[in-house]
């Protein structure tokens, strides 16, 4: 099979950034023609307002882009993973023009929300689903908290849901979890046309330790407000119970104070390090605490820690809500909630018989879900059935 994976790049590397690579590298695995285009929002430093936000909407060059890859490489399906805003809904215009099937991961909630995050001031919001135009959005100034950035926005989705570009373009629509595809259903796409399968990461061997050699609690993540960074510290402060916490992002300077001022030598902090690391950390923390206040797509960290037979304490919201309801593999608690999370360590700090039960749940869930032959399983199903 021939495969064009299109992708636009932002300016801070995400978790989207890493699928795109991950998944045209196991498409290669398994033996397919596999041809990548982007577009990164570095250019976007080059251009005026007025142009960024006309490209937002329908991008020229976007379509350009498309149509001469698929002229060159002659695919048998085009997979989108962002593109916005620069490859703009005029790439799926170029695939349709050349009568190549589309498939579009929906990595975020950009579709249904200005921000693609679903929140505002620090709490989740709906107020858009479903509303065409969005104008709860350009109230409350939802793209980067101002009203020209927001109105454009808005009204790329306005226009592009009335031309109905997104149900007659796209043939099908890759989600993370039942919860989004849920949410994006509301929202008027298809039910027939999305297909769940969560993110995933090549398989590691894991060599965990038994429960009780296990010492820590472990934070991995962009160290900002959605992710219940402040949360977390805060339940910290009132246990004994050590954690390391490993990542960067805004709040990555008021962390270190937060930490030096209440004096806090249970919580060791180490900054960004590399992946290998993460994983070796994961395999001695008795869980991962994910504190999240937004609706995650999929967090990486979850297929991850799964990977390692690593159990996590999260936020009982969202897609995080679904899997521990679905797989005993972990304890939630109320999301913002620091004594709900010093309780929910409390728990696993005393009982780390059942963490262990719960880690070997969760290795069985990576293998089954999450691993890379499952995603490579889930995959060609979904292209095969496109292209059909």
């Amino acid at each position: 099979m021939k495969i064009l994976i299109a992708h636009n790049y932002y300016l801070q590397a995400g978790g989207e950034d890493v699928v795109f690579k991950e998944e045209a590298k196991l498409l290669e695995f398994h033996g397919h023609q596999v041809y990548q285009c982007s577009m990164n929002n570095e250019t976007i430093n080059e251009m005026n307002s007025i142009e960024v936000g006309l490209k937002t909407i329908w991008n020229p060059d976007g379509y350009q882009l498309i149509r001469e890859n698929i002229e060159k490489t002659n695919p048998d399906i085009v997979h989108f993973h962002n593109t916005f805003p620069l490859i703009s809904p005029a790439g799926y215009e170029a695939a349709y023009d050349c009568k190549i099937p589309v498939v579009q991961t929906l990595h975020n909630y950009r579709l249904l929300c200005l921000n693609a995050t679903l929140m505002r001031d620090g709490k989740v919001c709906e107020l858009c689903i479903g509303r065409t135009p969005p104008i709860p959005g350009i109230r409350y100034k939802c793209y980067h908290e101002a009203f020209l950035p927001s109105a454009t926005v808005a009204m790329m989705l306005t226009l592009h849901r009335f031309r109905k570009t997104f149900q007659t373009r796209v043939n099908s629509f890759i989600v993370l979890s039942k919860f989004a595809e849920n949410l994006f259903i509301r929202a008027g796409i298809p039910k027939e046309k999305t297909h769940i399968k969560p993110n995933f990461i090549f398989d590691n061997s894991t060599n965990a330790q038994p429960a009780i050699d296990k010492k820590y609690f472990l934070f991995v993540g962009r160290l900002s407000q959605e992710k219940g960074i402040l949360s977390l510290l805060e339940a910290v402060k009132k246990t004994q119970y050590p954690i390391k916490i490993v990542g960067s992002g805004p709040l990555e300077n008021l962390v270190i104070q937060y930490i030096n001022e209440n004096n806090l030598s249970n919580c060791e902090y180490l900054g960004q390090v590399a992946r290998d690391e993460v994983l070796s950390l994961m395999q001695g923390a008795i869980a991962i605490i994910i504190p999240s206040l937004w609706y995650e797509g999929f967090p990486m960290i979850i297929a991850e820690a799964f990977s390692q037979g690593t159990p996590i304490l999260a936020s009982r919201l969202g897609v995080l809500g679904e899997i521990l309801d679905e797989v005993e593999c972990g304890i939630g608690f109320s999301p913002g909630d620091s004594n709900a999370i010093m309780e929910a360590m409390t728990i696993a700090w005393k009982d780390l018989l059942t963490m262990e039960k719960f880690g070997v749940n969760a290795y069985h869930e990576f293998q089954k879900r999450f691993s890379s032959n499952a995603a490579y399983q889930s995959l060609l199903r979904i292209y095969e059935t496109v292209i059909t």
